[in-house]
């Protein structure tokens, strides 16, 4: 196809330098209208040709940017943190939906099942060194979505963090360093569900000293 155009290319330059040579006739014998006339038509003629002539452009390189995906394990799980708890009073409308959460557990949830120091020794027995045993292990909360918060000014790929036993109440952001990632991963619909685990808060520590008691 490009070698078609660049033929009838080539030949437009034959009627084109005929024009141009009637042109210069008209100019000598005074008829400088025709002359105009005609050189436009010449003119015309070699746009056309350039129209046709297959173009060659030089294309920009385009600047890419490696986004940093974001780390996952062997079951494309991401674990990540909330940030901003405490603005606008979030921390406390936190606490108050984990204080729901620990009052429909079991006592036997809590603390690993752990209620007395005796029976804490006796688990982690065989332990070298001291112990953290957290009142709430692996307990999630019943929703938790994430949504990109297209309003804010100081990063246009973060993501809001709403969580929540009945209704969904905003609780943060992800770090700034997932936001992205996150945010491409949610225009993709690559992410399939989205949990809320619990970490942190009361704990009873075991120390080595305690191992010898009764």
């Amino acid at each position: 196809m490009s070698l078609i155009r660049k033929i009838v290319s080539i030949l437009l330059l034959f009627p084109t330098i005929l024009l141009l040579l009637v042109a210069f006739d008209y100019l000598k014998v005074g008829d400088i209208i025709t002359a105009v006339v005609v050189l436009a038509l010449s003119l015309i003629l070699v746009y056309i040709g350039y129209k046709l002539w297959p173009q060659t452009t030089n294309r920009p390189a385009i600047a890419t940017k490696t986004i940093n995906q974001p780390s996952v394990d062997a079951f494309g799980t991401k674990y990540t943190k909330v940030v901003g708890l405490n603005y606008e009073n979030r921390y406390d409308v936190l606490e108050k939906l984990v204080k729901e959460i620990k009052t429909n557990l079991d006592i036997d949830e809590l603390y690993d099942g752990m209620r007395t120091k005796k029976q804490l020794i006796e688990y982690y027995e065989d332990i070298l060194g001291d112990e953290t045993v957290w009142e709430l292990t692996e307990v999630y909360f019943d929703k938790c979505e994430l949504k990109h918060d297209v309003l804010n000014e100081f990063d246009k790929y973060a993501i809001e963090v709403y969580v929540g036993n009945d209704e969904l109440i905003k609780i943060g952001y992800l770090p700034k360093e997932d936001a992205e990632p996150v945010f491409r991963l949610i225009q993709g619909g690559s992410i399939t569900s989205v949990n809320a685990e619990i970490t942190g808060g009361n704990f009873k520590t075991i120390v080595q000293d305690d191992w010898d008691e009764t």
